[in-house]
């Protein structure tokens, strides 16, 4: 099992339509499948899980939108 532990810290200056959420550490991933129900898996190529197959995914850069991370790792 492999866990990624994720801090959000809202942020909000004055006005409540202008909060953000920040992430420290974010981890981000996908789950994609094709027409036939097949699930696409990657087999890691380095760290701590060497050779473990997983759902694509990592560590979004910092100030980087987690959905545009989420996009670059899969």
């Amino acid at each position: 099992l492999y866990q990624s532990i994720v801090i959000f810290i809202s942020v909000c200056p004055h006005a409540a339509n202008s909060c953000e959420l920040i992430a420290d550490d974010a981890g981000v991933g996908g789950f994609v499948t094709n027409d036939k129900n097949e699930v696409l898996v990657v087999q890691e190529k380095s760290g701590p899980i060497t050779g473990i197959w997983k759902l694509p995914g990592g560590s979004a850069n910092p100030g980087e939108d987690i959905h545009e991370a989420a996009i670059r790792e899969v």
